[in-house]
């Protein structure tokens, strides 16, 4: 391990940074909301930036990243959490590391990137309210799940209240919905005049309001939020996935590193996480499979990458 990283020298010591990072902060073009609605398109220029943000963004090598960069200097600042845990992960850790061929000092870096990631999403993030998008989007899709069922729609605003129970009414509300977010996603990249009117009215639909107050949840579902972005991480690897039997998502050896690494970071300190069985972490990734994470933006990475 090194007390310090220079990006020009160690980039390559972050290459499994680089392959979570393509699947959890996508490239701005590809950037999706919940709900999977899209970010529109904007122009992005200089002044959407800080002096900071250009320096660093002017002096990454070939192959960097944002992400990788922020990690970079976060670490030598010592901002990271347990840097000083190397010495028990090289001992306990890097036979698992190794045989699933992975590299053990990237893999501790990316150990280190994917703790500090989760705790600045949901220990120092902002939360945000869903979009009026997200709000059209989810009513359409909801409507769309209920037919053939009886229905009721109500719009309230002070005293004035109007409720409809019509299916067929509360279809076509769906249907339009749908001819509109069809609309925003094929005509938002068009130079003509409509063009420009879709792309503002994507960006005023697509506009966030910041939450007083972020979103707090418990340890529980961020160990397995923890947890996950390491299965993912192994799927991008062909040799291990090349380990696993016909219809096996993930090996026992897969399963135990992570168990271990979420003892072994400290994000809980319950010593069932050692079980060489991994029940306790089978029983996390099943009670939290469908959970519903809040609305929140790290504090410190970024939603989306720039080219």
């Amino acid at each position: 391990m090194k007390n310090k990283l220079v990006m020009w020298d160690d980039l390559l010591l972050l290459d499994y940074i680089g392959d979570i990072e393509d699947r959890y902060i996508p490239e701005y073009d590809c950037f999706e909301y919940s709900d999977s609605v899209s970010l529109e398109i904007c122009e992005v220029t200089d002044e959407d930036f800080s002096e900071e943000e250009l320096e660093m963004l002017d002096s990454m090598p070939v192959g960097a990243s944002r992400c990788k960069s922020i990690f970079t200097t976060r670490y030598n600042d010592d901002l990271v959490r347990q840097k000083n845990i190397y010495a028990t992960y090289r001992k306990e850790l890097s036979p698992l590391v190794e045989k699933l061929e992975l590299d053990v000092e990237k893999f501790w870096y990316l150990s280190l990137f994917i703790l500090d990631y989760c705790e600045s999403i949901f220990y120092s993030g902002e939360s945000f309210k869903t979009t009026a998008l997200e709000q059209l989007f989810k009513l359409s899709n909801t409507i769309e799940q209920c037919q053939g069922e009886p229905m009721t729609l109500l719009f309230k605003s002070g005293k004035k209240k109007v409720e409809l129970d019509s299916p067929k009414a509360i279809s076509v509300i769906a249907s339009l919905i749908n001819e509109l977010t069809e609309q925003l996603d094929q005509e938002y990249l068009n130079d003509d005049q409509e063009g420009k009117m879709i792309r503002k009215l994507r960006a005023l639909l697509n506009q966030r309001e910041r939450k007083e107050e972020a979103d707090m949840i418990s340890d529980s579902p961020i160990i397995a939020y923890f947890a996950n972005m390491f299965l993912c991480f192994f799927d991008t690897q062909s040799q291990i996935c090349s380990q696993r039997k016909k219809g096996v998502k993930h090996t026992k050896t897969e399963m135990e590193l992570v168990s271990k690494l979420i003892y072994l970071t400290g994000l809980s300190t319950n010593e069932n996480w050692n079980d060489i069985e991994f029940e306790y972490l089978k029983a996390f990734l099943k009670q939290y499979k469908d959970y519903r994470y809040p609305n929140n933006v790290s504090s410190v990475y970024p939603e989306f990458a720039l080219d």
